[in-house]
């Protein structure tokens, strides 16, 4: 997974490589946590949450949420995400 940052200054746009493991999946949707941007939050098509740490750039955890795949992932508060599946 690539992450990219946008300077707002001068326009530049620059890719950071975020270490996946050997975790290989196709992403559906995105969303930063509410803390500061500390977490950033993947759903894939195989129904894995995925959760990546944004300044090591590295996985923190997956849990399988859902049989048909993420929809869509909203960072609610602090410690809450909604995550709308494929199933229902």
């Amino acid at each position: 997974m690539t992450m990219w940052q946008l300077n707002p200054f001068n326009g530049q746009a620059t890719s950071d490589l975020i270490n996946t493991g050997t975790l290989k999946r196709d992403y559906t949707c995105l969303t930063y946590s509410k803390s500061n941007e500390d977490y950033l939050f993947a759903g894939t098509n195989s129904g894995d949450l995925c959760s990546f740490q944004v300044k090591t750039k590295g996985l923190a955890f997956t849990v399988n949420a859902c049989a048909m795949g993420i929809k869509t992932i909203r960072a609610v508060s602090v410690d809450r995400i909604v995550v709308g599946g494929g199933d229902g």
